[in-house]
């Protein structure tokens, strides 16, 4: 009489082999993950994410005036503009009622004294005018350096306050993150916002005489790719 069979355990060996396939998964997955291929996938996804999970409105009322190939057209003006036609349009701002009146361009060096004059006698008649800095990087035989550049002095002598306008490019030329920087451009424009008119502030914790800071978490964000003029 024949006693029962008995079958080798393969238990263990199962195992060992869905461990070494887990191990290979994740080394490629880890190894595709630093890929520009995949980096520029798992970007896209951020962007489609946010535009979907957006409300698609802004409890401020922001206007965008744009420099684009329209207004060249309609002006018949070559780039850069007179500043006398950036102070007409702080005057005209100023008198629509703005809150905070924001130039994202760098007025680094001067033009002429008269157009200069009038430009900084608008934004001193406003009051509220911000404008742009920016940093570049220098190189020569001896040195290599990264500079500010500030507004004329003339323009901030008129009571224009200034805030850092760079911005870091992801490779697909896109930005998606907000500088962090204690003089950011957005931070700058904030703080005017509140001295100026504290009562329309939403965020009731906010007050002139206190700091204030965004959220670490909060640190991307998608737009359209942009270029500086």
């Amino acid at each position: 009489m024949k006693g029962p069979t008995l079958s080798p355990d393969t238990s263990g060996i199962h195992a060992v082999v869905l461990a070494v396939f887990a191990v290979l998964w994740w080394a490629i997955a880890a190894l595709v993950s630093l890929t520009p291929a995949w980096r520029q996938i798992e970007l896209k996804l951020l962007d489609s994410m946010t535009v979907a999970s957006a409300p698609n409105k802004s409890t401020f009322p922001i206007t965008v005036v744009g420099i684009d190939e329209a207004s060249f057209s309609a002006l018949g003006l070559q780039w850069p503009w007179p500043r006398r036609l950036h102070a007409r349009l702080v005057d005209e701002l100023a008198a629509a009622g703005a809150a905070v009146i924001v130039f994202d361009i760098v007025f680094a060096e001067p033009s002429n004294k008269e157009d200069d004059k009038r430009f900084a006698d608008s934004i001193r008649r406003a009051g509220n005018v911000v404008l742009a800095a920016d940093r570049a990087y220098r190189e020569t035989s001896s040195t290599r350096q990264w500079l500010r550049i500030d507004p004329h002095q003339a323009f901030t002598d008129a009571g224009a306050q200034v805030g850092l306008a760079s911005v870091t490019l992801d490779p697909d030329l896109v930005v998606r993150q907000i500088p962090e920087s204690g003089d950011a451009l957005w931070r700058t424009v904030i703080a005017r916002l509140i001295r100026q008119h504290p009562e329309i502030t939403p965020i009731s914790a906010l007050r002139p005489d206190r700091g204030f800071a965004m959220p670490a978490a909060i640190t991307r964000f998608p737009t359209f790719p942009t270029t500086r003029s």
